[in-house]
């Protein structure tokens, strides 16, 4: 495995500087020549999915510093996969694939403690031959409740071809739920962890966890847009709405009968609230394109629109410190992507690293506004991006790499270990 990490800890810092006057026919005070210690660097957890599909944790004080902590699933005949972090850091639940004696596929998950002493199995679909994912390697879509005591996840699998949306209590977890069956599924948390914002084909829905689980309408939708977001603290909504007059973007309280929309907007168009909730990043695109072309700020305090981004792009996620923005853009050559990032403040933008995704990155890119919130590239303190991908195109007899990226300073990025796909775990 890798080495164990090694930290400087303490560089003395200067010590207080004393008046003379003071200092003469007296006797010092030793502790104020005493340094404070320096603090050491902040310290980075990620759950990640080796080549060969192990789950395995791994810590360290920056990326040349990084060491494995447990492994929590190996693979044997068994790939697991898309480990999903609690709010709180302390328990994961992931995803596994094995081929039956039959040669069927079964897809289960798997609810574990970060430390590993606890695992157990949630639910299990039924052996098929059929197409039994999401997405390529994607078996299932899980978003924990913020509140940290539910979990629910998509499945599919369904002899109808439908997803599932799936509700389990972390405290009981045998016990599953079926909210609902539909060919479209994406689905938001409230702030709380209590309520369900759902898009369920083209129409909105809520579903309040504390009641009965049944899907409210409380609105006509887009089929095109995937994930519905909740507004500032959960106390409006936002979504698409297709209509004869066309297609409009709005942040509305729930069930609103006057509403006036944000702007104009492309059915298939994404976005996403700011960590801080002060801003909507609203990633647009022409009709003819099939990359987004430009990317919005709206600011709910005076209405206003601001164009950040003017070129086309496939991905895109705030830093949780909303000070930035890192987005990804094809670059023509075969499935390759730039990382880019614009820091909010400047509106300077820098292009970071160039790559080929794996397929479970390309998954999240294609996807990101579902993702983003539930499966962290990014740490905690916006300082690093986490991608998984083939740095020289050569896919054929050699394994992804786990790469980290500094998108605020200028450290070079860094290979942390051969690897499928990463996530940060949230800060504790």
């Amino acid at each position: 495995m890798e080495n164990q990490e090694t930290v400087n800890d303490a560089n003395p810092s200067e010590s207080e500087t004393m008046n003379p006057e003071q200092s003469v026919n007296k006797t010092s005070d030793t502790s104020e020549l005493i340094p404070s210690p320096i603090a050491p660097p902040p310290l980075y957890e990620l759950a990640l999915v080796t080549a060969n599909g192990n789950i395995e944790l791994m810590k360290g004080r920056g990326p040349d510093h990084f060491y494995s902590t447990k492994r929590i699933a190996s693979s044997g005949e068994t790939r697991h996969t898309w480990p999903t972090w609690s709010v709180d850091g302390q328990k994961i639940v992931y995803s596994s694939i094995v081929k039956t004696p039959d040669s069927n596929l079964q897809m289960s998950l798997h609810l574990t403690d970060a430390d590993g002493n606890m695992s157990q199995e949630v639910y299990k679909s039924e052996p098929t031959r059929k197409f039994p994912y999401l997405a390529p390697r994607t078996p299932h879509y899980v978003g924990w409740s913020p509140a940290g005591d539910q979990i629910a996840f998509l499945a599919a699998g369904d002899k109808n071809g439908l997803l599932s949306l799936l509700l389990v209590n972390v405290e009981g977890a045998s016990r599953v739920q079926q909210i609902t069956q539909a060919t479209n599924l994406y689905f938001r948390w409230d702030h709380r962890g209590q309520i369900i914002l759902l898009h369920q084909n083209e129409s909105l829905r809520i579903v309040d966890t504390n009641l009965i689980l049944y899907p409210v309408q409380i609105g006509p939708s887009s089929q095109q847009y995937r994930t519905p977001d909740w507004g500032p603290q959960s106390h409006k909504i936002t979504y698409i709405e297709t209509s004869q007059l066309g297609n409009h973007l709005f942040v509305n309280e729930v069930g609103a009968i006057d509403k006036e929309p944000i702007m104009d907007i492309n059915d298939s168009s994404a976005f996403l609230w700011s960590p801080d909730n002060e801003l909507l990043a609203i990633a647009n695109l022409n009709n003819t394109d099939t990359s987004y072309s430009e990317l919005y700020l709206f600011d709910p305090s005076d209405d206003s629109l601001y164009k950040l981004i003017d070129e086309p792009f496939v991905a895109f996620y705030w830093d949780p410190t909303a000070e930035r923005i890192v987005y990804f853009v094809q670059t023509g050559l075969e499935d390759e992507v730039v990382v880019k990032v614009t820091d909010l403040a400047n509106k300077r933008k820098r292009d970071l690293y160039s790559f080929v995704p794996t397929q479970e990155l390309a998954v999240h890119l294609a996807y990101f506004d579902q993702f983003s919130t539930s499966h962290s590239l990014l740490s905690a303190d916006g300082n690093y991006l986490v991608v998984a991908g083939y740095p020289d195109h050569q896919r054929i007899n050699q394994d992804p790499e786990i790469i980290m990226i500094d998108i605020v300073g200028s450290e070079k990025p860094t290979i942390i270990k051969n690897g499928r796909i990463a996530f940060f775990a949230p800060k504790k």
